[in-house]
């Protein structure tokens, strides 16, 4: 869940794969930290390493590879979003956490992902 809610996604939106620059790499590791942090609030289970093992991850994936939930969005096609940012969130507020990244990468892609269910046009 780290891996894909710290915003793997929006390469949607850049059209890049998961290999970034560091301005970029700093924004998703601040991001995996704001997801695994309802976590250290007690709401779920997470090894304290989790952010450093999912940066790791992602620094050996090969350039130019993509997510699954990053494709979907792309192609159009319902996605993850409200099962693992909107998880995040909900899991956020339940501890009190904040979750400001999580917040918005949610609000950056809902409209994508509500005309791709058939809820809007657009």
């Amino acid at each position: 869940m780290v891996f894909i809610a710290r915003g793997e996604h929006l390469r949607a939106i850049q059209g890049s794969g998961l290999k970034v620059d560091r301005q970029h790499g700093d924004f998703l590791a601040s991001t995996a930290t704001a997801t695994a942090a309802p976590a250290t609030a007690g709401v779920v289970a997470c090894p304290p390493t989790i952010v450093d093992r999912t940066t790791t991850f992602v620094d050996n994936l090969p350039a130019g590879g993509t997510s699954s939930m990053q494709r979907d969005i792309i192609d159009g096609k319902p996605s993850e979003l409200d099962d693992l940012n909107g998880a995040v969130i909900r899991l956020g507020a339940a501890a009190g956490v904040p979750t400001p990244t999580n917040d918005v990468i949610y609000a950056g892609l809902v409209m994508l992902e509500r005309r791709a269910r058939g809820e809007i046009a657009f």
